[in-house]
């Protein structure tokens, strides 16, 4: 995954999640509490097109890391800032 994250350059992250169209839903309305182990709303523009993102675990994100070892090869090789890393795999939005 790539996007902005507290500066102004992009960043490379290896978060695996899940994401639920949720229009109007708010954190309150799910025990969200911004970005966390827990479920919680990205507001991509407020109300209409908000979602639920869910973090997968540890055991999941392992799994889908190993699965996806060879797409993330061949990312690699296209644009080096598509390298992951042991930086990239600890990367979340909030640092």
């Amino acid at each position: 995954m790539r996007g902005y994250t507290h500066g102004p350059i992009p960043a490379t992250m290896n978060m695996p999640h899940y994401m639920f169209y949720a229009p109007n839903v708010k954190d309150k309305d799910i025990g969200g509490n911004s970005f966390g182990q827990y479920p919680f709303v990205s507001s991509m523009s407020p109300g209409r097109d908000d979602y639920i993102t869910m973090l997968v675990g540890e055991t999941e994100k392992a799994k889908i890391l190993l699965e996806s070892k060879d797409l993330v090869a061949e990312l690699c090789s296209y644009r080096e800032y598509l390298c992951t890393t042991d930086a990239t795999r600890a990367c979340t939005p909030l640092n």
